[in-house]
């Protein structure tokens, strides 16, 4: 059973990421040595909620991806978030529903405030081989209470 549940809408994400496709479509940019020629982008505008303490889909955080070469890509998650001020919230990063490790325990601390606070993570695959993925954002809740998002967005870039 899924706990997490859209709350009311709002919208603010879409135009900033609509830009940033707009440009990067047209052309290719640069990151560190490599260049991101491709990509691939959702986004979420409602308020969602969690209470769970087991990992579970993000509403609206699944895109599918093709990459057309074997070679790095990478997953970039925002979202404006908070915790209640109750325990805190882990989020990772899945392809094909396999977990992407980002370094040491089980997922990120994304927020532990009733603030509620931009944050945003990179993930890096630094070899994933040519052809057709499912790029997914999970969370929990841990401590007690509910966790909410507002504005978030999932990008995916490659060759």
């Amino acid at each position: 059973m899924m706990s997490s549940r859209i709350i009311r809408g709002m919208g603010v994400v879409g135009v900033l990421v609509g830009l940033l496709a707009w440009s990067g479509a047209a052309i290719p940019f640069e990151i560190g040595e490599g260049k991101n020629l491709h990509f691939s982008f959702v986004t979420g505008d409602d308020l969602v909620e969690t209470t769970s303490g087991t990992f579970e889909g993000i509403p609206d955080m699944t895109v599918d991806f093709k990459n057309k070469k074997k070679g790095p890509v990478l997953i970039r998650f925002c979202a404006a978030c908070n915790s209640g001020g109750i325990g805190s919230m882990q989020v990772k990063a899945q392809v094909n529903g396999i977990d992407v490790p980002f370094g040491p325990g089980d997922g990120i601390q994304f927020a532990a405030s009733q603030t509620t606070l931009p944050r945003c993570f990179t993930w890096v695959v630094s070899h994933l081989d040519r052809g057709d993925y499912t790029i997914g954002m999970v969370w929990r809740k841990f401590g007690g209470g509910s966790s909410f998002m507002l504005s978030r967005s999932l990008i995916v870039e490659g060759d």
